[in-house]
Protein backbone atom coordinates (compact mmCIF):
# COMPACT_ATOMS: atom_id res chain seq x y z
CA UNK A 1 0.00 0.00 0.00
CA UNK A 2 2.65 2.45 0.29
CA UNK A 3 3.50 2.87 -3.08
CA UNK A 4 0.05 3.79 -4.01
CA UNK A 5 -0.01 6.87 -1.10
CA UNK A 6 0.90 9.96 -2.97
CA UNK A 7 3.66 12.72 -1.34
CA UNK A 8 2.32 14.79 1.52
CA UNK A 9 -0.75 12.65 2.43
CA UNK A 10 -0.18 10.45 5.51
CA UNK A 11 -2.06 7.37 6.73
CA UNK A 12 -2.61 7.78 10.43
CA UNK A 13 -4.95 4.62 11.24
CA UNK A 14 -5.56 1.47 9.10
CA UNK A 15 -8.15 -0.66 10.62
CA UNK A 16 -9.81 -3.65 9.29
CA UNK A 17 -13.54 -4.08 9.56
CA UNK A 18 -16.31 -6.57 8.25
CA UNK A 19 -15.33 -7.11 5.05
CA UNK A 20 -13.65 -3.81 4.07
CA UNK A 21 -10.58 -1.47 5.36
CA UNK A 22 -11.62 1.89 6.80
CA UNK A 23 -8.47 4.21 6.18
CA UNK A 24 -7.98 7.79 7.81
CA UNK A 25 -5.17 10.10 7.37
CA UNK A 26 -4.50 13.73 6.62
CA UNK A 27 -3.13 15.27 3.44
CA UNK A 28 -2.49 19.16 2.32
CA UNK A 29 -4.56 19.46 -0.37
CA UNK A 30 -7.73 17.64 -1.32
CA UNK A 31 -7.07 16.13 -4.59
CA UNK A 32 -4.23 13.50 -3.01
CA UNK A 33 -6.40 11.99 -1.29
CA UNK A 34 -9.09 11.33 -4.62
CA UNK A 35 -5.49 10.30 -6.38
CA UNK A 36 -5.14 7.78 -3.46
CA UNK A 37 -8.47 6.36 -3.88
CA UNK A 38 -7.86 5.83 -7.77
CA UNK A 39 -4.89 4.42 -6.79
CA UNK A 40 -6.02 1.73 -4.64
CA UNK A 41 -9.21 1.04 -7.06
CA UNK A 42 -6.54 0.93 -10.24
CA UNK A 43 -4.03 -1.49 -8.05
CA UNK A 44 -6.28 -4.30 -8.60
CA UNK A 45 -6.04 -5.29 -4.68
CA UNK A 46 -9.15 -3.08 -3.30
CA UNK A 47 -12.45 -1.82 -5.42
CA UNK A 48 -14.88 0.41 -4.38
CA UNK A 49 -13.04 3.35 -2.52
CA UNK A 50 -15.14 5.61 -1.14
CA UNK A 51 -15.44 9.09 1.45
CA UNK A 52 -16.91 8.21 4.71
CA UNK A 53 -15.20 12.07 6.15
CA UNK A 54 -13.20 14.83 5.49
CA UNK A 55 -12.71 17.88 7.41
CA UNK A 56 -10.77 20.95 6.58
CA UNK A 57 -8.70 22.34 9.35
CA UNK A 58 -7.20 26.02 8.59
CA UNK A 59 -3.64 26.77 10.16
CA UNK A 60 -2.18 29.98 10.28
CA UNK A 61 -0.06 29.21 7.41
CA UNK A 62 -1.33 25.87 6.07
CA UNK A 63 -4.47 23.93 5.60
CA UNK A 64 -4.69 20.30 6.21
CA UNK A 65 -7.29 17.72 5.02
CA UNK A 66 -8.55 15.35 7.64
CA UNK A 67 -10.17 12.49 5.60
CA UNK A 68 -11.21 8.85 6.18
CA UNK A 69 -12.46 6.20 3.22
CA UNK A 70 -12.94 2.76 3.15
CA UNK A 71 -12.20 0.42 0.51
CA UNK A 72 -12.51 -3.42 0.19
CA UNK A 73 -10.13 -5.79 -0.17
CA UNK A 74 -9.87 -8.18 -3.67
CA UNK A 75 -8.95 -11.75 -1.72
CA UNK A 76 -6.84 -13.20 -3.51
CA UNK A 77 -5.21 -10.11 -5.32
CA UNK A 78 -5.97 -9.77 -8.75
CA UNK A 79 -2.94 -9.44 -10.98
Amino acid sequence: MAELVPEDLWINDLVFREEEFEISGSALDQQLITQFMNKLDESRVFRNSRFTSLEKKVAEDHTLYRFQITTEPLWPPQI
